[in-house]
């Protein structure tokens, strides 16, 4: 597009994006294990917080979100280490979609896994 990116300088977040709460099943569980995860981004600078929430990037960043958690394994979304793993692929696709800065972070506030019928580990 032509635009050069805006890369902050120091690694702190100077604003956060709350973008709600998100359910997907899992890659290979055959659509018997749900995840919900309520999730905020951290970004630098402030000004990608509104390039974040704009219309034309919002969706872009939700569907990101949403194609991580869908691809993710049971065993990613049931560690601590493999949620890490998540929320760094939620983190650099989501920096694809922006120029005024970048994500930094990406936090659940809730993660929670729900087996539905027929779920066998």
């Amino acid at each position: 597009s032509g635009r050069s990116r805006t890369i902050p300088d120091g690694n702190q977040p100077e604003a956060a994006v709350d973008l709600g709460s998100f359910d997907a099943n899992p890659r290979g569980t055959q659509a018997r294990l749900l995840v919900r995860a309520s999730v905020t981004l951290a970004v630098a600078p402030a000004a990608a917080q509104g390039e974040i929430q704009d219309d034309r990037t919002i969706d872009r960043v939700k569907d990101a979100v949403i194609w991580e958690l869908a691809n993710a394994t049971y065993d990613e979304v049931s560690s601590a280490d493999g949620r890490d793993k998540v929320k760094a692929r939620m983190r650099d696709r989501s920096n694809d979609f922006l120029y005024q800065g970048q994500v930094g972070g990406v936090y659940f506030g809730e993660f929670v896994l729900q087996a539905l019928p027929g779920f066998d580990i």
